[in-house]
């Protein structure tokens, strides 16, 4: 299996798993994303097959979330994959 072949399927797992997750995780904690911004980082570069398809599923990341929030996609490529990987939750890049 090629390098992009292996990439496409870790994005397409990625996003299933947040599309079928995110209704359950909204009835659970009354999550409403209204009016918020969603950074989806990308732990490659904006030029290869990963950012077609993170660009393609962006909007529809948007309307599968409660709330619809803006999505965007923050590519960060660099050290094998692992900068992309290392940014922490609230800012903590």
């Amino acid at each position: 299996m090629n390098i992009f072949c292996k990439r496409s399927a870790a994005l397409l797992a990625t996003v299933s798993t947040i599309g079928l997750a995110s209704p359950a995780l909204a009835d659970d904690h009354g999550l409403d994303l209204s009016g918020e911004t969603v950074e989806w980082i990308i732990p490659f570069s904006e030029t290869g097959g990963s950012a077609r398809w993170a660009n393609f599923y962006a909007p529809l990341l948007s309307e599968a979330l409660p709330g619809n929030p803006t999505v965007v996609v923050t590519f960060m490529p660099g050290a094998g994959s692992t900068r992309g990987g290392q940014p922490l939750p609230g800012g903590g890049i």
